[in-house]
């Protein structure tokens, strides 16, 4: 009977081991999950608000056209016609701006623009 509660003992704390571990694992996946997202977050302005805070000005100096895009055609956008998101940086965060809209939420995206011949 001694060793019969021996190996209970033993099959238990392997099993509570087992447990615990598959929990550390499950936590470090989720953590890097959410740790590997690249994704800026989004900060909500006004229409106005890239060229009132200097950031539309800044970008065509440096070539590029900036205007907005409705999120249900951001995709073609993105993919087929050369336009990326605009991101910005404060304080070390990264954002992509937006804009509520009732049909689709609005993007700032810019596109560089191609040299003209001279």
């Amino acid at each position: 009977m001694h060793w019969i509660l021996g190996i209970a003992t033993l099959l238990g704390g392997i099993a509570a081991v087992y447990y615990f571990w598959d929990r550390r694992v499950a936590a470090r996946r989720k953590s890097n999950a959410q740790g590997s997202s690249d994704e800026p977050d989004v900060k909500w302005v006004d229409l106005n608000y890239p060229a009132d805070c200097g950031l539309q000005r800044q970008l065509e100096q440096l070539g590029y056209t900036v205007r907005w895009s409705r999120e249900d055609k951001l995709a073609r956008r993105l993919d087929l016609e050369g336009w990326e998101k605009v991101v910005t940086e404060e304080a070390g965060q990264r954002f992509v701006l937006k804009v509520h809209s009732p049909d689709s939420s609005l993007v700032l995206i810019k596109r560089k623009e191609a040299p003209s011949p001279s």
